[in-house]
Formats: C-alpha cells, structure tokens, sequence
C-alpha cells in the first residue's frame, strides 16, 4: 500500500494544476500583520502622497481558516460600472498557525472630497457620498469582499465605504472579526456596530472605528464523506474527482459537496491523489477495514 501511495504522490507531483492567482499574505509572529501596500499606492506615477493613506482596514480570523479580500475603489465618473483599481484582489489571509486568532492590517487612500459649497462643483458629478461618521462629502467610494478560501457561498459584501480625509475628517478605521459557527442557518450571518470615537470626530487628529461582526457557517464533516451521507462510498470518489476535473478547468461546474472533506491528504488542495484515496478507503473497509481514512493514509506514509 505504501508503494501505491509514493506512485500516486509521483504522479500529482508531475501534473500542473491550474490553482488560485492570488497573493499569499502569511503568518508572522507580532500582533497585527501589514498587508503589503497595493502597486496603486507605491507608485510614483499615481499622484497618491504618504498623507492621503489614512484608511486602516483591520481582518482578524478567529479559528484555521483561511480567508479572501477583495478591496475595489470607484469614483464618481465611472461608477459602479467601472474600477479605478484594485487595492487588493483576492488576498488570501492564512489563520494563525496555532488556530487561535491573528490581525491582519491594509492600509488604503482616502476618497475624493468634493465642496459643494463652492457653486461650480454643483451636479459636477452623478454620485456624492456621505456618511454619519463624516463632516464632508465625497466622490469616490470603497467595497469589500470577505470570502471564505475555499466554500464559495461563504462570503460577506459591503460596498459605499468612505475613507474620510483627515484634512477635514478623522482617520477612518474599519476592523472586520471573521469567525465560523456550525449550526446557523444562514452561510454569512453579519452585525455592524456603532461607531467609536477616539480624540475628537470633527478635527482632523480624531479617529472613527466601525467594527463589523462576521461568521461564516462551517459544516461539520467527517473526512472523505462529501456528500455527507454518512459513509465514505464509491459517489464519494466519484464526486471528488468531478470536483478535481471541472477546478482544473475552469469551468465553474463544480458539484456540491463539502470540500474540506474532500481534502483527504490535507494539503490544501483537492486533487486525484484524494479521489484515489477515497477509493481505496472504500475498497478497503469493504473488506473487513475498520479504521478511519486518517488511519488508513497514516499507515501508507
């Protein structure tokens, strides 16, 4: 059985799998982890000076999961119809190694202030933002996308996010608590609270925090049982390797099925080598094997 195995690892390892383009953001021993600075903000050709970064997006996953974030800014002239950049798109923020919890940090530019007192500036533009935690008036605005890495229904959105110039508004904050509960009904249940206040909220020297609540639903699962029928069977090997199938493609035409028990080797990702796995846990147990597929792959290692 062990030969069996190192012929299957030999095999996955020589085949190239079309994976996620994303930028892997990892663990690091200090209480708030910076998320590199976004292209857009480092350039020089951009016009976006040290003092217009005022925004502070803070993620902080609660438990083993790994999380996606999409950062998206649009202006006035475009709309929701166009991007002006991606500050960051689908960035991939680890747990902490440990399970427990760890924060993340992206700093972001502030939104375009527009002066409506000045009368030239009057129906200017089709879209003017505003919220209760700013003094101004804005034309440029921010959304988010908070996914879970790897069930895709999982996933909170918040869009007319305004990161105020604190010329005229305070340092904007935002903190974003990602953690996974098993028994709701629901696969985002999300809660904003109110906003806190620190120094003063009409100087520029204040700061406002808006901290949002998310879970994300996490079935409860036995490893190799996809389906959740619960037994690890032939549909189960079958499923994996549609799953495997249609991912390295593309094509969107993924089965339904809970893909951390599809991961049966735990590396991450789902591959034949765990379609194969299955199938030899099933073809095993129908002979008398009594042990679980963890014990099962251990015992080929």
């Amino acid at each position: 059985m062990k030969t069996c195995y190192q012929r299957l690892a030999a095999i996955v390892a020589a085949t190239v799998l079309i994976g996620f383009s994303a930028q892997m953001i990892g663990y690091a021993e200090s209480d708030v982890v910076t998320i590199p600075r976004s292209k857009i903000l480092t350039s020089e050709d951009s016009g976006v000076m040290e003092s217009d970064i005022s925004g502070r997006f803070y993620f902080t996953i609660e438990g083993d999961r790994a999380v996606t974030v999409s950062v998206t800014k649009y202006t006035a002239e475009n709309g929701k119809n166009g991007d002006v950049y991606y500050t960051a798109k689908d960035t991939v923020l680890l747990p902490a190694e440990d399970g427990s919890s760890i924060t993340y940090m992206m700093e972001l530019d502030d939104c375009n202030r527009i002066d409506l007192s000045d009368p030239d500036n009057i129906g200017t533009v089709p879209d003017i933002y505003r919220s209760d935690y700013t003094n101004e008036n804005y034309t440029s605005v921010f959304s988010i996308s908070i996914a879970d890495a790897k069930i895709s229904e999982d996933v909170y959105l918040e869009d007319q996010i305004i990161v105020g110039d604190t010329r005229y508004d305070p340092q904007t904050n935002y903190h974003y608590t990602i953690s996974y509960v098993e028994d709701q009904d629901s696969h985002c249940v999300s809660e904003k609270k109110d906003a806190v206040y620190a120094d003063s909220a009409t100087e520029k020297n204040g700061t406002v925090t808006l901290d949002r609540t998310i879970q994300f639903y996490q079935p409860s699962y036995d490893l190799g049982d996809v389906d959740r029928s619960g037994a690890v069977d032939l549909t189960d090997a079958t499923l994996v390797l549609t799953y495997y199938a249609e991912q390295s493609v593309s094509s969107g035409n993924l089965p339904d099925i809970v893909v951390e028990a599809a991961d049966v080797d735990e590396d991450g990702s789902i591959t034949i080598t765990d379609a194969t796995l299955v199938l030899t846990y099933y073809a095993e147990c129908a002979v008398g094997y009594t042990g679980t597929i963890q014990d099962m792959i251990a015992s080929m290692r």
